[in-house]
């Protein structure tokens, strides 16, 4: 779009400064006055809204430290011992381990496409999965699980980036004879050999950008919005480097990109200082930062503005406050026109686009545990040296009472006594073992959630019962996660596809359940409605727990006879897919079980193209005989039938219609013999059903006990 100039009617001249000559991404409204104005006024908001923050992010700041196992003033006791139980933050840490195994199956099948026009669209299917890995979102979701647990909110940025990279790669090329001075041929391979060149190539590949929003670093107004897409101006503030401008020279004028880089050099009037909570984390972690970078706090503002009479979604990035500080105002740069924050609390607060810290029911609880374990680390320190009392009348030589092994003392043993300290380290211990169960009970969890399994020997039953407590609380937590985070964030990434990948792409993908995995080369969609996407990780662990239950119902359906489905034919292909997929996987289980309909069938037109050169085309058994009788009628009305081959093909396509009408029909095949006894017919023994843990219930071999079913927090971490 061309970018507003004084010569256009439509705005005003004094509005505009003088624009510079050199070109930039995008059409930036920065020049004019009035936009400007406003966008400062907007950023006025903004400061006002983080500052409204302020007690939240203190709050948080102090949930972090008992994450982080640091000491606070919110200690009573102060000891000679500093140590600090991590009880709360194993307990987000177990958590985070179930739920981000229950939401990124080791089937690598994380995304479900579904298509308003009844197609399978696996390639797209393919596509978001692929993403989905080539983007790491595994580890972006275990940091934002981490993160939510300590503030209640999960945020995320969910935007696209293109990387290039230049490599060196060898290429044939074929040998050029001169035959004068003014003509040349290329001789082909096979009469000179190639000359092989090193020649440098540039790789491009746009992917997601997907991060993690510290919670201190993100502002939407108002706050009581139910939700980010209701915000009136949602605002992120982003720490940037003289490397970050650099890079995107060209999506800033180069009047606003030289005060930007000018502002760093100014140690003052550089907007509202804030706490930086990646300095903090990285301080954690371990890593201090760097004091020779310098960094600029500039606030992405994604907002809506009045240009031309018309209001439009916006994006406004300013590095302080006044309007000679508004480095760039574009309009929103996705098709979608929406923002790319996508935050939701983890337990919904009426009134409030903000939710509470889980941490927060517990904090005090952990404070309490320490105080406890370090008034017990203390007693134990005096009850492992013992007081040894004497009379030094009685015991001149005391100096000889020294500690040693196989000492002698020349003491009078009646007036020498050793004084055993009480050992109130196992009263501590007991206290702090309470406090523990109640701050586990609090975050919901049970023995059976957390990674080292259940503490005490129980029984089968009462195994079987705490797995199935921590399954109905994982998916109710993760139903809420993948509703208002994965799945709006998987329909984004496909939005962005559509938007930014011009090119065909080639990605492995596996087909329809039951087909050999495959390259697939999927083109450019159009923009619209057709594909909307779910996020399938809690449905497809769900499904490793219910291979015993199709198995059974299964068997069952296979014992009913025909004449009582009322026209209904059983095909049992898709349940055999499914369970084959489930637990082989989608790389081993084609293999398992092949699908020879595509090689064994012939599609209808090129049926037609046989019979019309007079070459015989055979019916199989697994062709669709409605959809192959619609397609050669049809072409036999076109292209005519003189010598009746086509008419021919038709009678045994009815024939073979007719024939599976006959076994659906009442008093037709009967059921599968061999079930409750020897010579019963359509009577099957039902197959493994989750029962008591009697041990009288014949089961398949290789069923899983009830007390063993698969439990996501057992799976290990590196499966997805």
């Amino acid at each position: 779009m061309a970018r507003k100039t004084k010569d256009d009617p439509k705005v005003n001249e004094a509005d505009i400064e003088s624009a510079d000559d050199e070109p930039f991404e995008g059409q930036d409204y920065v020049s004019r006055k009035a936009l400007r104005a406003d966008a400062a006024d907007i950023y006025d908001d903004v400061v006002e809204g983080f500052n409204a923050k302020k007690d939240r992010d203190e709050e948080n700041a102090r949930y972090w430290d008992i994450y982080n196992l640091e000491l606070s003033d919110e200690q009573s006791y102060i000891g000679t011992s500093d140590v600090y139980l991590p009880i709360v933050r194993d307990a987000i840490e177990a958590r985070t381990l179930r739920y981000i195994n229950t939401l990124f199956p080791v089937n690598s099948r994380f995304v479900e496409c579904i298509s308003n026009t009844n197609d399978n669209a696996h390639a797209l299917q393919a596509l978001l999965n692929f993403y989905v890995r080539y983007a790491k979102l595994r580890d972006t979701m275990s940091a934002c699980l981490r993160a939510a647990d300590v503030t209640g909110q999960y945020s995320l940025y969910a935007g696209w980036t293109k990387k290039e990279r230049k490599i060196l790669q060898r290429v044939k090329k074929p040998v050029a004879v001169e035959l004068d001075k003014d003509l040349s041929i290329e001789v082909p391979e096979d009469v000179a050999e190639a000359t092989t060149e090193v020649e440098e190539v540039t790789l491009t590949m746009g992917s997601p950008d997907v991060w993690v929003i510290p919670d201190e670093d993100l502002c939407v107004l108002p706050s009581t919005v139910d939700e980010i897409n209701d915000a009136d101006v949602v605002a992120v503030a982003i720490r940037c480097t003289k490397s970050w401008f650099r890079e995107r020279k060209k999506e800033f004028n180069s009047k606003q990109y030289k005060h930007a880089l000018a502002l760093f050099e100014m140690k003052t009037g550089m907007g509202v200082e804030r706490p930086n909570p990646e300095k903090k984390r990285s301080a954690d972690a371990g890593v201090k930062s760097d004091k020779g970078v310098k960094m600029l706090l500039i606030y992405e503002i994604w907002a809506s503005m009045e240009i031309e009479g018309e209001w439009l979604p916006v994006v406004i990035r300013a590095a302080g406050p006044g309007p000679e500080n508004i480095l760039s105002i574009k309009k929103n740069p996705f098709w979608g026109q929406r923002c790319p924050v996508i935050s939701a609390p983890v337990k919904k607060v009426a009134g409030s686009f903000w939710g509470v810290s889980p941490t927060k029911g517990v904090a005090k609880l952990a404070y309490q545990a320490n105080d406890a374990v370090n008034m017990g680390m203390d007693s134990a320190q005096f009850a492992l040296c013992p007081i040894v009392m004497t009379n030094p009348l009685s015991n001149p030589r005391v100096s000889t009472m020294v500690l040693e092994m196989a000492a002698l003392w020349e003491v009078n043993p009646n007036d020498t006594k050793i004084l055993e300290f009480p050992k109130l380290w196992q009263d501590a211990f007991q206290i702090v073992a309470g406090i523990k169960a109640q701050i586990h009970e609090s975050l919901g969890l049970n023995p059976a959630m957390m990674p080292s399994g259940a503490t005490k020997k129980t029984s089968q039953a009462a195994v079987a019962q705490e797995q199935a407590i921590a399954l109905e609380s994982t998916s109710d937590s993760i139903s809420v996660l993948e509703g208002t985070i994965l799945t709006d964030l998987a329909n984004r990434i496909f939005e962005y596809d559509q938007q930014y990948r011009d090119k065909p792409m080639d990605i492995p993908h596996f087909g329809e359940l039951g087909y050999e995995a495959e390259q697939e080369t999927v083109p450019p969609v159009e923009m619209g409605t057709r594909y909307s996407f779910l996020w399938a990780g809690r449905t497809q662990q769900q499904n490793q727990q219910k291979v015993q239950q199709m198995i059974a119902g299964m068997n069952v359906l296979r014992g009913i006879p025909p004449n009582q489905m009322e026209g209904r034919r059983l095909d049992i292909g898709p349940i055999l897919d499914s369970i084959v997929d489930i637990i082989y996987g989608p790389r081993l289980g084609p293999r398992v079980l092949k699908d020879m309909r595509s090689a064994l069938g012939i599609a209808p037109s090129i049926e037609n193209e046989m019979m019309r050169h007079n070459m015989p085309a055979v019916v199989n058994p697994l062709d669709n005989d409605v959809a192959h009788l619609q397609s050669h009628m049809a072409a036999m009305q076109v292209v005519g039938d003189p010598t009746g081959i086509f008419m021919a093909h038709i009678q045994q396509h009815q024939q073979a219609l007719a024939a599976k009408g006959a076994q659906m029909a009442p008093g037709g095949a009967q059921g599968v013999p061999g079930g409750a006894g020897p010579g019963v017919a359509g009577t099957p023994r039902p197959g493994a059903q989750p029962a008591g843990p009697r041990g009288v219930a014949q089961q398949p071999p290789g069923a899983v006990r009830p007390g063993q079913m698969s439990d996501p927090a057992r799976m290990p971490a590196g499966h997805a």
